[in-house]
């Protein structure tokens, strides 16, 4: 009987320490699903049990408990007669001090500045993606996390490249999160709902990858929850026009660029302000809806669900500015303080607007008369989480 007392306790103390990834975040180099499937459903709270422990070269605010047997009280260890009965008291004694001894998530951890790399584990495989860490990151102050999600055959580091991002979130301050999408040898994609390419085929959760790796930020860095935005082109545009229609729960606002809403069906849990770009004469994603992916609403009947989604007040839109070629227009009058806007590139294609890698020139034409990347971050920073 003693041996057994013993052994069990040895179960106890095992049991109480939480499993950690051996995968750190790296440096990198700088310069550079149907609907109502039921993916995507875990809470933030559930996939952060699954995010990866601090990176190496951060720094943990406190350090965990020097002995996990210490957060077990003596009172709590099961008795020779408990295990005999059968009872639970081990399983109950293990998951208290696993919740007593991990490490706190986010905030207080200093990281270096730059663009990271890191892998997780996800749907029984492994998938990435890029964080930019802006300048003077010192984790004691929640910072707005930025999804930018790239087109279909693109990468990360692509979308990094086109929109500039990483040097704004250095000037104001925030993460911006570029992941990958799923590949295949024609490169990168998004299951955005009716489209696109190797994600759509595997039928992918790309909902259920994107919200762990949120959680794996939450666990690496001080994020505020009521600043976590989504953009995103072209077939990464559809991919954040689906997590608005599916998790604006978790997203405070969207910023689709040259991409419309691409399911047959959009149910949003509450009113969401949100921002498009799109070119009139867009060659790969037409104004009009369809186009070569299929299945993508036009872009007035996509202006129009966020317009009645967010109970707007306005009988029309309302000027909002004009240079150029851009002229945005939207609606401010709308539940809960929130605002859609549309802002139209005339003649334009399918190019982010004033993109600092310059235009595609094999895809129409590129604005010049306003800039993307700084409209919606002014956006973003305007809307946060009611």
């Amino acid at each position: 009987m003693r041996q057994e007392f013993l052994m069990a306790l040895c179960a106890v103390a095992l049991l109480a320490v939480p499993a950690c990834s051996d995968k750190p975040l790296a440096n990198t180099d700088d310069a550079a699903a149907s609907e109502g499937d039921g993916q995507g459903d875990g809470t933030l709270t559930d996939l952060a049990a699954d995010a990866t422990p601090l990176a190496e070269d951060a720094t943990p605010a406190a350090e965990v408990a020097d002995d996990v047997s210490a957060d077990v009280a003596v009172a709590d260890v099961p008795t020779v007669a408990d295990i005999a009965a059968g009872t639970d008291v081990i399983a109950e004694v293990a998951a208290d001090a696993a919740v007593e001894v991990s490490p706190p998530l986010g905030c207080g951890g200093i990281v270096a500045a730059g663009t990271k790399s890191t892998t997780i584990g996800f749907a029984g495989g492994t998938r990435s993606y890029l964080i930019h860490v802006p300048k003077g990151y010192n984790g004691s102050k929640p910072l707005a996390v930025v999804f930018a999600l790239h087109g279909l055959t693109d990468n990360a580091a692509k979308m990094e490249t086109m929109t500039g991002f990483d040097a704004l979130a250095d000037k104001e301050g925030f993460l911006v999160v570029y992941p990958e999408g799923l590949s295949d040898f024609t490169g990168g994609s998004w299951n955005a709902g009716n489209c696109c390419g190797a994600a759509k085929t595997a039928n992918a959760d790309d909902v259920g990858f994107l919200l762990n790796v949120l959680a794996d930020v939450n666990a690496h860095f001080c994020t505020d929850p009521k600043r976590i935005f989504a953009t995103g082109f072209s077939n990464g545009a559809y991919m954040a026009q689906r997590l608005g229609c599916e998790k604006a729960d978790v997203f405070a606002a969207i910023a689709p660029v040259s991409g419309e809403i691409n399911m047959k069906t959009c149910t949003p849990s509450r009113a969401l302000s949100v921002l498009e770009f799109h070119g009139t004469s867009d060659p790969v994603v037409p104004y009009g809806g369809g186009g070569l992916t299929g299945g993508a609403w036009s872009v007035d009947e996509t202006f129009a669900f966020w317009r009645d989604n967010a109970l707007c007040a306005e009988p029309k839109a309302a000027a909002i500015s004009q240079k150029g070629d851009a002229t945005c227009t939207g609606f401010s009058l709308c539940k809960d303080s929130n605002v859609v806007e549309l802002c139209v590139i005339d003649q334009g294609g399918h190019q982010w607007p004033n993109s600092p890698a310059g235009p595609n020139p094999f895809v129409g034409k590129m604005s010049t008369d306003i800039d993307a990347t700084s409209t919606i971050w002014q956006f973003f920073q305007a809307h946060p989480m009611p």
